[in-house]
């Protein structure tokens, strides 16, 4: 009976868990720049509490000093999380290419495209700029 109904093309309970829509999948590949906005967040937190601890006190080589260990940590974790978080997607994109899921596999990849364009855009944009004046 349930080979009948799978040969129909009617689902049977339980398979709608393995299928992922496209849109799903782009904004899976999209989680670097939520962690990136999440890094970023966190670093002008950290920012003004710096500020708020020494402001009063006034001394500016503490200050500098902490701000830019914030800074090289925030930037260094930054670089990391993308790279992890690309190569997984670029990882999970590969096993959608050998199961012959293109479908999945070319969303997986325009996600990627867009996180790109997303993550570029500002040099672009400040090279326009800076060509224009």
């Amino acid at each position: 009976m349930k080979e009948d109904l799978s040969r129909a093309g009617i689902p049977r309970a339980g398979d709608h868990k393995n299928k992922s829509g496209v849109a799903t999948i782009i904004l899976r590949s999209l989680m670097p720049l939520a962690l990136l906005v999440v890094i970023a967040v966190s670093q002008l937190l950290l920012f003004r509490y710096i500020q708020f601890l020494l402001g009063p006190t006034s001394f500016f080589p503490l200050e500098q000093f902490l701000y830019g260990g914030v800074m090289i940590a925030g930037l260094s974790l930054a670089l990391i999380t993308s790279l992890l978080s690309v190569k997984r997607t670029l990882r999970q994109v590969e096993m959608w290419q050998q199961r012959h899921q293109t479908t999945r596999a070319l969303a997986g990849l325009t996600g990627l495209m867009l996180l790109a364009l997303l993550i570029i855009s500002p040099v672009i944009l400040a090279l326009f700029l800076s060509a224009a004046q």
